[in-house]
C-alpha cells in the first residue's frame, strides 16, 4: 500500500508497457494534508534542507503507525517487525523522494495508460480515498477499476487480521479475480 502503490504507478508511468496491470492498495497518489507538513515547509526542506542533510533520520513526517490499523494490537505488532518503516523517523532524502514521486504521479494522472484495480478504505486518514478516486476519474486507461471499502483503516484490507479478517479475504478475492480475467 501507499508509497508500494507509487512506486508501481510511477513506474507504470514511465514506462507504460511494463505492467499487464497492477492492483494498488491505498496508494499514495496525493499527499493526504493529515501526513505531511504545511507546503511551504516541504518547500524550505527540498530546497535548503534535504542537500545539506539527506542522510539524518529527522523529516517532519508525522508517524502514520497508529492510523495503519485500527487493531491496536496488530499496530504493535508491526512496530516489532525491524523491516517496517512505521514508528521510524524518515531520512530526509527518504521523504524528498516520496514528495516528489507523489508530486510527479499526481501531475500525471491523465497519463496511466497501465490496466489496474484501486481499493482503498474511506476511513483512510494515511492516504486519501478521494485521490484513488481521483486517480480512476483521470486515467486514461480503459481498463479500470475502484472499490472503495466502507470499513477499515489504511492497511487493514492487507494486513488486517484478525479484526478486519473479512475484509481482507473480500480484498485478496477481488485481486485474484482481476488478475485471473486478464491472464
Amino acid at each position: 500500500e501507499s508509497m508500494g502503490g507509487a512506486i508501481a504507478l510511477s513506474l507504470a508511468l514511465k514506462h507504460p508497457n511494463l505492467y499487464d496491470g497492477i492492483v494498488l492498495s491505498a496508494p499514495a497518489v496525493n499527499g493526504a494534508k493529515e501526513v505531511l507538513p504545511h507546503p511551504a515547509v516541504v518547500w524550505f526542506l527540498m530546497t535548503f534542507v534535504v542537500p545539506i542533510f539527506a542522510t539524518l533520520p529527522q523529516a517532519p513526517f508525522e508517524d502514520v503507525s497508529d492510523k495503519c490499523h485500527e487493531d491496536k494490537a496488530l499496530v504493535a505488532r508491526t512496530r516489532l517487525n525491524p523491516f517496517s518503516p512505521q514508528g521510524k523517523k524518515l531520512r530526509f532524502s527518504t521523504g524528498a523522494a516520496l514528495v516528489t514521486a507523489v508530486r510527479y504521479i499526481s501531475g500525471h494522472l491523465s497519463d496511466v495508460t497501465t490496466p489496474f484495480l484501486v481499493f482503498h478504505s474511506e476511513k483512510d486518514t494515511v492516504t486519501s480515498s478521494a485521490s484513488s478516486q481521483l486517480l480512476y476519474e483521470q486515467a486514461s486507461s480503459p481498463d479500470k477499476t475502484i472499490t472503495l471499502w466502507k470499513e477499515g483503516w489504511h492497511a487493514d484490507a492487507l494486513l488486517g487480521a484478525p479484526l478486519h479478517k473479512p475484509l481482507m479475504q473480500k480484498a485478496y478475492a477481488l485481486a485474484g479475480d482481476w488478475v485471473r480475467q486478464r491472464s
